[in-house]
C-alpha cells in the first residue's frame, strides 16, 4: 500500500495509534473510523471491511 506506520496512518485518519493496532489485531472499527482509514489509505471503505 502506502508504506505508512501505524502512527502515520492514525494521524491521517484522525485517531490514535493504539486504535490502528487493535484493528490490525482483529478489532472491527466503527463505521466512521473505517471510512477515515479508507480515505487515509486511498481505498474504498468496502476494502477495509472485506480485506
Amino acid at each position: 500500500m502506502l508504506g505508512l506506520t501505524q502512527k502515520e496512518l492514525a494521524d491521517r485518519a484522525g485517531c490514535v495509534q493504539s486504535e490502528i493496532s487493535k484493528i490490525e489485531k482483529g478489532r472491527i472499527p466503527k463505521f466512521d473510523l473505517a471510512q477515515r482509514i479508507a480515505r487515509a489509505l486511498e481505498v474504498e471503505a468496502e476494502y477495509i471491511k472485506w480485506n
